[in-house]
C-alpha cells in the first residue's frame, strides 16, 4: 500500500454528511483457523442527485463558491515528507494565486524560514530529521 496521512476517510465522511449521505464499510470476514491474506475493505456510499440543464451548471457553481480567495502576494511554506502531499497542496494553493514553497522535512523548512518571510506555514507532524512539532517550537 501507499502510506497516507490518515485524514482521507475523515474528510470523505464529512463531505458525504454535508450531502446528506454516509460512508459504508464492507469488510471480508476472515475464516476461523485459516491463514489468508486480507481481502481488504470496500467503502461505498449512495448519493441521490438531481438532474440539471447544462446552462444552469455554471451559475450554480459560481453561487456555491461565495467566498473568494486571493493568494496573490502571500507566501506559504508547505512541509511534508511525502512528495505527493506537498505537490497536491502546492497545486491547490497555487491555483488561488499563492506563492507556494515546499520543504521535505523540518530542517529544510527551517532553512527556508530563515531565508525570508512567509505568511503561513503548513507542516506535517511526523517527518524524519525534524518533525513538525520541533519545527514549530
Amino acid at each position: 500500500g501507499v502510506p497516507g496521512v490518515g485524514l482521507g476517510l475523515s474528510i470523505v465522511r464529512q463531505l458525504l454528511e454535508g450531502m446528506g449521505t454516509e460512508l459504508s464499510l464492507d469488510m471480508e470476514p476472515e475464516s476461523p483457523g485459516e491463514k489468508q491474506e486480507s481481502q481488504g475493505s470496500r467503502f461505498s456510499f449512495v448519493l441521490e442527485l438531481s438532474l440539471v440543464h447544462e446552462e444552469d451548471v455554471g451559475q450554480s457553481f459560481m453561487e456555491s463558491h461565495a467566498t473568494h480567495v486571493e493568494g496573490a502576494g502571500r507566501r506559504i511554506l508547505v512541509t511534508d515528507d511525502l512528495a505527493m502531499n506537498r505537490d497536491e497542496l502546492a497545486d491547490l494553493l497555487g491555483g488561488y494565486g499563492f506563492d507556494v514553497v515546499t520543504a521535505p522535512d523540518g530542517e529544510a523548512a527551517w532553512e527556508k524560514l530563515q531565508a525570508g518571510p512567509f505568511d503561513l506555514l503548513l507542516t506535517d507532524q511526523m517527518m524524519p530529521r525534524m518533525d513538525g512539532w520541533q519545527l514549530l517550537a
